[in-house]
């Protein structure tokens, strides 16, 4: 629980300190053909007053080509337990800026990703992925128009960020090659010099804005994220501010010294609890609960209504939200043979859910057995999940399916990435969740929902919940669902928006029908 979103918000900070536009560097602009580095930039990580992380950037210019790096190390508390999740980016590209080249290497505790790629000039691409001992390689082309560093830095030298200025760019991101084909777009706006404190002084600095637009998959939104950049008369970065739940991140230049100090501790737990007005009763003697939200922010976010809760806004300040679990139909066959593109969507095998590999299949058919109809099939798996990840705890950031086969280790989300590969390695189209789940105590905490993940699998034209963690009464009326996807961790960019963006004023229980009330409504209808 929790430690879902967090490492969501860990990708979502890589994603946007990573997409602003680079520092211009005025000697290799100014044309000098010999080989040179620049000195590596630092900077700490700030939440809450709290140092962390930090990352490091270079850039070097070999003959005709620049290569430019991103190092992110970002320290994660849960209670007592540590995580350090660490992240590099290479960019391969011409001194006039056409892509070439990318790596990108990614570690959340459950052993390091690794995409890479190399683009021809006609815009082909061979792609490579390695997770583990395995290894994937395939071709797609490159997204027209798509920057990277190099691009980005020269297409801000030439526009400027003087106040007025504004354009439009694209740039590329090898994590999102699945889920948006590689790209995002964004609007960067020039602003005023202002004076900001960077780490004690006052300094003069430009303001800059950069709106991204980011696709949610499965539910035809768009997300816009804003981030603002103080730079120096150089247009060197010196501060970034990313949104972070109802918090900021603050990216800010320092010395060497400081960026590689030992990071704060800070509880993420605090950041992800939601109180809960009253204390909820045994979910498993629940058909529903309506939840009266106050918002707290006058940003739009979205919360998607589902088969599972339904969303009414009385007042521009209030939602509705009820919870009321499906319950599929029985004798559904499976494998899915319907035609519904955004059905067999999810069916596939992705990055992070790979349902074609030997050995979640192996675990998908243990975990079926002899089942033929899928809402029996779906429980097995749950059941089977959960008996199978034998390690639970917080060590792992976020680890993929294949990953948690091996390692048999994890939390929430493990559990869910696992059980959804093996859904659709059944035939079930299954995907994603992050949300909130109820629970009576959280690090002390009493009555409180709290960040956590779990599974959808699609049945007989319903989409219905499954929580391993919590077998056998897995998902219930105490799930509130804020974003959904294909596992992959910049699907939940939705969460930026949504955590703390507003409070549980009440709480509307619908407890279940007990038999005698089932008797006496039956009895109620007139006889025919």
């Amino acid at each position: 629980m929790n430690k879902r979103i967090i490492s969501r918000f860990f990708w979502i900070g890589i994603l946007l300190f990573s997409v602003p536009l680079s520092a211009s560097d005025k000697t290799a602009s100014a044309g000098i053909e010999k080989d040179q580095s620049q000195e590596p930039r630092y900077m700490a990580i700030f939440l809450d007053g709290k140092k962390v992380g930090h990352s490091i950037r270079t850039r070097t210019v070999a003959g005709d080509r620049v290569i430019s790096t991103e190092e992110m190390i970002f320290t994660v508390y849960r209670g007592p337990q540590e995580t350090r999740m660490y992240t590099k980016e290479t960019a391969l590209e011409t001194k006039d800026g056409k892509p070439l080249g990318f790596e990108m290497i990614q570690d959340t505790g459950g052993g390091p990703q690794k995409r890479s790629g190399v683009i021809s000039p006609d815009g082909k691409m061979d792609i490579t992925l390695e997770l583990g001992k395995t290894s994937q390689t395939m071709q797609g082309m490159y997204p027209a128009g798509a920057l990277m560093n190099e691009g980005l830095r020269l297409l801000q030298e030439a526009k400027g960020l003087t106040t007025g200025v504004e354009f439009e760019a694209v740039a590329f991101r090898p994590d999102m090659l699945e889920t948006t084909g590689g790209i995002i777009s964004m609007t960067v706006k020039g602003g005023p010099m202002k004076e900001i404190d960077l780490l004690g002084q006052k300094v003069q600095a430009l303001e800059t804005t950069t709106a991204m637009r980011i696709p949610i998959p499965f539910q035809n939104q768009v997300q816009t994220i804003t981030t603002i950049n103080y730079c120096d008369s150089d247009l060197e970065p010196l501060k970034i501010l990313v949104p972070f739940g109802d918090k900021t991140l603050e990216l800010l230049a320092c010395d060497r010294e400081l960026a590689l100090r030992p990071e704060d501790i800070f509880d993420f737990l605090s950041l992800m609890t939601i109180t809960c007005p009253i204390s909820l009763p045994p979910l498993d003697t629940v058909a529903a609960i309506t939840y009266d939200l106050a918002v707290l922010t006058s940003d739009k976010f979205y919360i998607p209504p589902d088969d599972n809760q339904t969303i009414q806004r009385p007042a521009e300040n209030r939602i509705l939200l009820t919870v009321r679990p499906v319950v599929p139909p029985a004798e559904v066959p499976f494998p899915y043979t319907g035609t519904d593109p955004n059905i067999l969507d999810a069916l596939r095998p992705t990055e992070y859910l790979q349902s074609d590999d030997p050995k979640i299949q192996e675990l998908a058919r243990a975990a079926v057995g002899n089942a033929t109809d899928a809402g029996k099939a779906v429980k097995q798996i749950e059941a089977f999940v959960k008996g199978y990840i034998k390690t639970r705890d917080f060590s792992i950031g976020y680890a993929s399916a294949l990953q948690v086969a091996e390692s048999r280790q994890g939390d929430c989300s493990e559990h869910a990435v696992l059980t959804a590969a093996l859904c659709r390695a059944a035939g079930i189209p299954a995907r994603v969740v992050s949300g909130l789940v109820y629970t009576e105590n959280l690090a002390g905490q009493k009555n409180v929902f709290g960040g956590h993940a779990w599974t959808e699998a699609y049945i007989g034209g319903v989409w219905v919940g499954l929580d391993a963690t919590r077998s056998p009464q897995g998902y219930g009326a105490g799930h509130i669902t804020l974003a959904r996807g294909s596992g992959n961790p910049t699907d939940f960019l939705n969460l930026v928006k949504v955590i703390g963006a507003f409070k549980i004023d009440k709480a509307t229980v619908l407890p279940l029908a007990t038999s005698s009330e089932k008797k006496s409504a039956e009895n109620a209808v007139p006889k025919q």
